[in-house]
């Protein structure tokens, strides 16, 4: 094979590896730049969610308290899943705990170090309480003195 041919594959090697490189890293940046269905809803008043159907489409359980409000919810709709926030009369939290379960240890979840997250909201002043209804799990993070409450929800499968 002459030298010049030779010379000549090299370089149409090296410009299709460069090509190749290139391509992958376009789509790689493609696909990093691309979020998830990610749909964040907020509203003032338990009412405001209610005309929004939050509590029909599922995305909360309807026993929140009535006195809920700054009602926050991003609801990932490729993974069926909310995080979330919600105040409340600290006079309510009683009677919406006593429709809950303690959180129990070691429950198998979706989500990686989930038991830490707990341990950080415990420490924080929240106990974990958890509602099933069907394949739907909640996880309540609930501080009775703030009248706070954060949650975390996915279906099981």
């Amino acid at each position: 094979m002459p030298r010049t041919l030779s010379v000549r594959m090299k370089s149409l090697r090296f410009r299709l590896a460069v090509t190749a490189l290139l391509a992958l890293l376009f789509f790689g940046i493609v696909l990093l730049s691309v979020d998830s269905d990610v749909v964040t809803s907020r509203y003032a008043t338990r009412k405001d969610a209610e005309k929004d159907q939050l509590f029909g489409r599922g995305w909360l359980p309807d026993f929140i308290p009535i006195s809920s409000r700054q009602i926050v919810t991003r609801n990932n709709l490729d993974l069926n899943t909310s995080e979330g926030e919600f105040f409340c009369d600290s006079t309510e939290v009683g009677s919406f705990v006593r429709r809950l379960a303690r959180w129990q240890t070691g429950t198998r979840t979706p989500f990686m170090r989930f038991e830490e997250g707990v341990a950080k909201m415990n420490a924080k002043g929240y106990l974990a309480y958890e509602y099933r209804e069907h394949k739907d799990v909640w996880v309540f993070y609930v501080n009775p003195e703030k009248g706070h409450v954060e949650y975390v929800f996915w279906m099981e499968r």
